[in-house]
């Protein structure tokens, strides 16, 4: 039931559009973001499969100690400039997926082989990943060290996306980049 429910929803998004070559978002991106104010440095991996399903790993250090760790798995789309996520699990515990906390639509602003900018459509947060090999593991101590030392954050930026239930107090990573080129067909 949840599965169809989850078709209805995205399914109309592409049903126009023609079979092509896999999408340019397919693939492991990671990011990361120090979060204003707290000295926290937030990372995440997604790995995106051409079967329009993706899982996203969160990690949230504290002063270079164990991070919290969690897990979301969901589905995604990728229609001309937009980018739509529906989370179905998080750890492991299936979500409600008609609550809107669990879907999310993006703008790409900008795609190379290497790097992806995107922009939250509700919140106007904007996002960056760098691609990365599948095997890809989250940096050591000493990157989140440096990072921390190094963490030049504009005042104001907050926690990206709409904020669900029990991501409460948790980020997604951010960055920008200026030399992205936009992704074929966006004016």
């Amino acid at each position: 039931m949840v599965l169809l429910r989850v078709l209805l929803i995205l399914v109309p998004v592409c049903a126009n559009e023609p079979a092509t070559a896999a999408s340019p978002l397919e693939g492991s991106w990671f990011g990361e973001r120090g979060e204003p104010g707290t000295g926290h440095l937030i990372q995440w991996l997604v790995h995106r499969r051409s079967d329009g399903t993706y899982t996203i790993e969160f990690h949230i250090y504290r002063d270079c100690s164990q991070p919290e760790i969690w897990l979301e798995t969901g589905v995604w789309r990728f229609s001309k400039n937009l980018y739509f996520t529906m989370t179905l699990e998080v750890d492991g515990t299936p979500t409600d997926v008609d609550n809107p906390f669990y879907q999310d639509t993006y703008r790409v602003e900008g795609i190379t082989p290497t790097e992806m900018r995107y922009t939250h459509l509700k919140s106007g947060r904007a996002y960056s990943v760098q691609r990365v090999e599948r095997e890809f593991l989250f940096p050591g101590c000493a990157h989140i060290a440096e990072a921390l030392s190094n963490m030049r954050i504009a005042p104001g930026i907050g926690r990206g996306g709409t904020p669900r239930p029990e991501m409460t107090g948790r980020g997604h990573a951010v960055a920008h980049s200026a030399s992205l080129a936009r992704p074929a067909g966006i004016t």
